[in-house]
């Protein structure tokens, strides 16, 4: 039987990264921290809510909408979740897979206030990013108008 922890975050971390952003309120403290292995290219460290979502979109559209999560098993307790899954998607023209596993910390209110990424297909990753070329990793917010 799954723990009520690893349910919950499984559906809201999917519905979050859907574009989700109820579901991003309800995922995770406003200070979250999120800490991306290489998987994440240039974005290897994220700090609030904010930035996590507008790193989400920014990541969508750097995959032209392509990306997805297969949740292939989660871990949960009182104080922390873990998810298994694949990730994958296409940007300029070159395939991202990999399987990857992803902690989160949660608050005595069930909130997560950590995430930290592992990734597994570590040279596929590599090759993608050199193949891919630079990318902008300005978001949203601090964008000087």
């Amino acid at each position: 039987m799954e723990h009520p922890n690893a349910t919950r975050i499984r559906t809201r971390w999917l519905a979050t990264m859907s574009g989700d952003p109820v579901a991003a309120g309800e995922l995770a403290t406003d200070d979250v921290v999120w800490i991306n292995d290489i998987g994440a290219g240039p974005w290897r460290r994220l700090d609030g809510l904010q930035a996590c979502g507008e790193f989400a979109l920014a990541w969508q559209e750097l995959f032209d909408f392509t990306w997805t999560y297969d949740v292939l098993d989660a871990c949960g307790s009182d104080q922390s979740v873990v998810l298994v899954m694949r990730e994958h998607g296409i940007a300029r023209g070159h395939h991202f897979d990999n399987h990857t596993l992803y902690h989160f910390t949660l608050d005595s209110d069930g909130k997560v206030t950590h995430i930290q990424t592992y990734d597994r297909d570590r040279d596929a990753i590599t090759a993608f990013w050199e193949a891919i070329g630079p990318v902008t990793t300005v978001l949203p917010t601090t964008v000087e108008r």
